[in-house]
């Protein structure tokens, strides 16, 4: 995968112009996006028992240990749920 450099848009004030910033933020989440994407790809197809492993992914910055395992009880909880309605079977 590639590095890619997003420039912000908006590098002057502009009176009563948009500032540029929902381009900058929407070019960053696609940029996320397609990389969750591509790793989700990769894996699948050289990485096979990582990917038989991997129930699911989610795009997080850089969290600590106690925000580590605030997502994955959230996530947990969220499949436990899931698992228990019988409608979605």
């Amino acid at each position: 995968m590639q590095s890619q450099r997003i420039e912000s848009r908006s590098h002057r004030k502009h009176q009563g112009k948009s500032d540029g910033h929902s381009t900058f933020f929407a070019d960053i989440s696609g940029v996320r996006w397609r990389a969750r994407t591509q790793l989700r790809e990769r894996c699948s197809h050289h990485h096979t028992a990582m990917a038989a492993m991997t129930a699911d992914s989610v795009i997080a910055g850089h969290p600590g240990d106690a925000q580590l395992v605030a997502l994955a009880s959230q996530y947990f909880r969220k499949f436990d749920t899931m698992a228990a309605d019988l409608s979605l079977t």
